[in-house]
């Protein structure tokens, strides 16, 4: 299995921040696990997770192999490789990004 790189060279665009975004969320939800305790866990406030989670804004590189230990999860599972559906996503027109931001409730 290829390693992942916590260094993010390039930019990231809005629409892979949301897609990792709701990851996390995805994640997080599945661990039963409330935004504000994630947040105490690395020393952030829920507003913060919530932006992190409507694609605003990401984590320090730093932050994802603690935050997917505190959840249960992969480093892998939060940043790696895009599914089809998500990839569908990226590639969406306006219109379509626009829907699919609104079912997620941002």
């Amino acid at each position: 299995m290829p390693v992942l790189d916590l260094a993010m060279p390039r930019e990231v665009s809005i629409r892979e921040k949301f897609v990792y975004g709701q990851r996390l969320a995805r994640v997080r939800r599945r661990a039963g696990m409330s935004q504000r305790v994630l947040a105490k866990a690395i020393d952030c406030t829920q507003g913060f997770i919530s932006r992190v989670e409507d694609g605003q804004m990401m984590l320090q590189a730093a932050d994802y192999p603690v935050v997917a230990q505190f959840l249960g999860a992969s480093v892998e599972e939060l940043l790696g490789p895009f599914t089809a559906e998500e990839r569908e996503l990226l590639s969406a027109t306006p219109e379509q990004w626009l829907e699919a931001r609104r079912k997620a409730g941002c």
